[in-house]
Formats: structure tokens, sequence, C-alpha cells
């Protein structure tokens, strides 16, 4: 069975309505993924700027680090502090699923990360 395809006349204002909407429509998305690109490049410089600090205190409770424990995404806190009421990682956000590394005392963050 041949399939027949059947021309439409449209008169040259509804054709010239139409471009005008497929351009709107195509600028709107255009924008919309500058704005995710602009929005995932902050959030890239914020996770530096976070993993550029060493932290010497606790980022929840702002005291020396007491049983200190890295997250998944590789931030410590007290073991404490973060078993307590948070889901995702206070620092960048990312989910916490409750599996902590225990941190030695006087490792740093970076010497650690190098081992998880």
């Amino acid at each position: 069975m041949a399939l027949r395809v059947r021309a439409i006349l449209l008169p040259a204002p509804a054709i010239a309505g139409l471009q005008a909407a497929r351009e709107e429509r195509s600028r709107f998305f255009e924008h919309e993924v500058e704005k995710a690109r602009n929005r995932d490049e902050k959030r890239r410089r914020e996770r530096e700027k976070i993993d550029d600090e060493l932290f010497d205190e606790c980022p929840v409770c702002k005291k020396d680090f007491v049983e200190p424990v890295m997250t998944g995404c590789g931030h410590q806190f007290c073991l404490e502090c973060i078993s307590s009421d948070f889901d995702q990682c206070p620092v960048c956000g990312v989910e916490i699923r409750g599996d902590f590394t225990p941190v030695e005392d006087g490792a740093h963050q970076e010497d650690v990360r190098e081992t998880v």
C-alpha cells in the first residue's frame, strides 16, 4: 500500500506566523540551554572553590573534628554531625547514603581522597 501525501496550501500570512512561532520557540530553547550551561558552570566553580578549601573544623558544628569521617563526595564531618538529619552533603549537596570512611587523626581531605 502506497502512502499518499497531500499538500496543503496555506496563505502567506499563516506561513509567516508558523515561521515566527518556530523561531520564537528556537530562541526560547537556546535561552534555556544557555541558562542551564551558566548554572552548571556556576556550580562547577563553587565545587572547585569548596574542594580547594581544607576544613580545619567540621562545616556543620564549626568545631574541631570529633570522630572525623569522610562522605562519598570527599567532605569531612564529625560522625555525630553528619549522621543526624542529613540526606545530602551540607557542603556540595550530593546524596549521602550513610557509608562514611573513618579519617585518621591529622589526615587532610586530600590525603584521604587519594585512598578512597
